[in-house]
Formats: structure tokens, C-alpha cells, sequence
């Protein structure tokens, strides 16, 4: 065969191959919720029987059936004991493990809720759940080291979780390890502010009752200087109005702060106002209440809603005004353990290696 023939079989192949992709790229759009619903279809019919086992165990558990449904979780554990990390009935296992190690603990069967939660983490050692769970296991038995040490690799793996740095901060407090704490303390605020954060803020709306947030704004947070631990923000619509109904604001997680009020003020076009507070609160995701206040407690997504009740979707708005109470936030015990200053020359130490603004945000804590 002559080289030029070669050459224009090659160059056939090349434009048929290049209509082929012209082709697939122009009707990608059509063609790939097909493909993404045979792969779905595929996932489901290769754990539908696992599913369908986890489905009957959580219908037996909310019938009351615990033994009935314990029993069901174990055989469904069982049954996947040889399925490997990153299959897709890796999730199910871990579901099912998860659960057994829960509904134990729950029940004060320390032992029982121990051997799952190993189980997982053997599955899994990084599994953050079960480690904070084997720590309180441990605890709750009496082996206070091991449980701080599960504690402390718990926080390695999950330091970026609210719950993981309080339950930390409340283990150091316990034993009373101070400049432990205070270096903990200034770890995290190296990664974000050390108490209240000012940014990563977010604002939604809604204009109906559901949970369907339109897609997030930057809610641009400022400290008040006439009111001490209040901030507030203003969003304004540069272009026409819109309907809400619904309000949801996002919190920067793992920053260290309580919140002790909301206020937002709705504007409208025609000049009047509408004003909910936190007593509007609709749904709270990640934030526990503590003694008159909100503390985030992950920062996977801790947000709250505002969703009034009786009340028709506001028309016509173009504009928002949002007043939050914010202060920092520790337990009372490691504020009494930060209470007095620390030495200069540990002083001159963390500076040099966290920076004079992430102390100086320690030392608030100080009398």
C-alpha cells in the first residue's frame, strides 16, 4: 500500500472521528442524563438486596422491634464483611456498623456498641463517628488514657468539626493541661479566627415555606461600634426585587463563638418593613442551644432558618438588614484555666511561630 493512500485513510479516520466528537460534544447534554440514569440503575440493582435488608431493619427498630431489627443489622453487617472501602456497598456497610454501635450505646451496652464501633474502624480507621464514640465507650469504662488518646486522634482526623475541638478543648480542661489548651487554641486560629469569625457568612432566601434556597449571596458581616458584640450586614438588590418567604443564613464553621440573638429586617419597594428574630428560628442544621445561646457545632454546614409562620411570602423586596449578637465563645473551665497571663518567654514562642494577631485573639480570654 502507497503512502498516500495510507495518508488518506488516515486523514478519513481522522474526520470521521472528529464529526464523531463534534457529534457526541453537540448532543452531550441529551446523552448524558441517559447515561448517568443507566449508571444509577446500575448502583441500584447491585445493592438493591443490601438496601432493602438496612430498609427492613429501620422499619422493625421504628415498629419498636429492636431485637427484630438489631438482629437484621448484624446479618446485613455480616453479609458485607468482605466488601472493601470504595465499592459501592461500602456505604451500607459502614451504615450498618454505624447503627449498631449507636443503637448499643444508646441502650448502656457499652461492650456490645464497643465491639461494633472497633469493627468499623478496623473497616475504616478513620472512620471520625466511631472514634468519637470508642472515646466515650472507653471513658464510660473507666479507661480515662484510652479514651483521650482515641480523643486526641479523633480531633486529628476531625479538627475542623465544632463538636471534635469542644469535646478536645473539654479533655484538656479535665486534665488540666493549659498550655496544651492554649496551643490548641492557637492552632485553630491559624486556620480562621480565633473566636468571631467575619467572614464566610452566607445568605439564602426562599419564596415558598420549603427548604429550596435560591443559590447563596456573601453576607458581608461588620462589627457595631455603638453596641458591644453586635454585627451587622446590609444586602440591597441592584437590579429588580424579588419574593421571599423563607430566610436561611450559613455560619462559618470552626470558629469558636456563641450567638445570642438575630434580628432581620426586611425592606420593601414600597418603603415598609418586615422584622423577624431567632424566635422566627424554623430549622437549626449543626448548632445546638446552650443555656440562652446558639454554638455551632461542625462546620460540614451549620446554618439556621428563619421560616415565620402564618404569614404570606413578602413581595417586592429589595433589601435586607441583619443584626447578629456574636461573641467568642469557650467552656467555662478553659476560660478559668486562660484566665491568668503566660509566661513571656512562652509568650515570645507563639508568637514567633502563630503570629502577634492569633495571640493577641487568645488573650481576649484573659481577666
Amino acid at each position: 500500500m502507497s503512502s498516500r493512500r495510507i495518508l488518506n485513510i488516515l486523514r478519513s479516520l481522522f474526520f470521521v472521528t472528529s464529526l464523531a466528537c463534534a457529534g457526541i460534544a453537540f448532543f452531550w447534554p441529551q446523552i448524558y442524563p441517559e447515561l448517568n440514569k443507566a449508571d444509577w440503575t446500575f448502583v441500584k440493582l447491585h445493592t438493591r438486596e443490601h438496601q432493602v435488608k438496612l430498609d427492613d431493619a429501620k422499619k422493625l427498630l421504628k415498629g419498636g422491634d429492636r431485637e427484630g431489627g438489631l438482629a437484621k443489622l448484624a446479618n446485613l453487617a455480616e453479609g458485607l464483611e468482605g466488601v472493601r472501602r470504595g465499592d459501592r456497598l461500602s456505604p451500607l456497610r459502614t451504615k450498618a456498623l454505624d447503627m449498631l454501635g449507636d443503637l448499643h450505646q444508646k441502650a448502656g451496652q457499652l461492650q456490645e456498641s464497643l465491639k461494633w464501633s472497633e469493627e468499623l474502624l478496623t473497616y475504616d480507621p478513620r472512620d471520625f463517628t466511631a472514634m468519637m464514640r470508642r472515646s466515650e465507650l472507653l471513658k464510660a469504662m473507666g479507661d480515662e488514657e484510652g479514651g483521650f488518646e482515641q480523643l486526641a486522634a479523633a480531633y486529628e482526623v476531625g479538627s475542623v468539626s465544632g463538636l471534635a475541638q469542644l469535646r478536645y478543648i473539654d479533655a484538656l480542661c479535665e486534665r488540666g493541661e493549659r498550655e496544651e489548651l492554649a496551643e490548641t487554641l492557637l492552632e485553630l486560629g491559624e486556620r480562621g479566627p480565633l473566636g468571631v469569625a467575619l467572614t464566610g457568612w452566607e445568605f439564602r432566601w426562599s419564596d415558598d415555606a420549603t427548604l429550596n434556597f435560591k443559590p447563596r449571596v456573601t453576607l458581608p458581616l461588620e462589627k457595631n461600634k455603638d453596641v458591644s458584640g453586635q454585627f451587622h450586614a446590609d444586602l440591597k438588590r441592584e437590579q429588580g426585587s424579588l419574593t421571599a418567604r423563607s430566610l436561611r443564613i450559613d455560619l462559618p464553621g470552626g470558629s469558636l463563638m456563641a450567638m445570642s440573638a438575630v434580628n432581620i429586617t426586611v425592606h420593601r419597594a414600597d418603603g415598609s418593613s418586615v422584622e423577624f428574630t431567632d424566635a422566627d428560628m424554623g430549622h437549626i442544621n449543626h448548632i445546638v442551644k446552650e443555656e440562652g445561646h446558639w454554638l455551632p457545632t461542625g462546620n460540614i454546614d451549620p446554618y439556621f432558618v428563619i421560616k415565620p409562620k402564618d404569614i404570606e411570602p413578602l413581595t417586592d423586596v429589595v433589601g435586607f438588614h441583619v443584626v447578629l449578637n456574636l461573641r467568642p465563645y469557650l467552656p467555662a473551665p478553659a476560660l478559668e484555666l486562660l484566665r491568668l497571663p503566660f509566661a513571656p518567654d512562652l509568650r515570645a514562642r507563639w508568637i514567633e511561630r502563630f503570629g502577634t494577631e492569633t495571640v493577641a485573639a487568645l488573650e481576649t480570654f484573659h481577666d
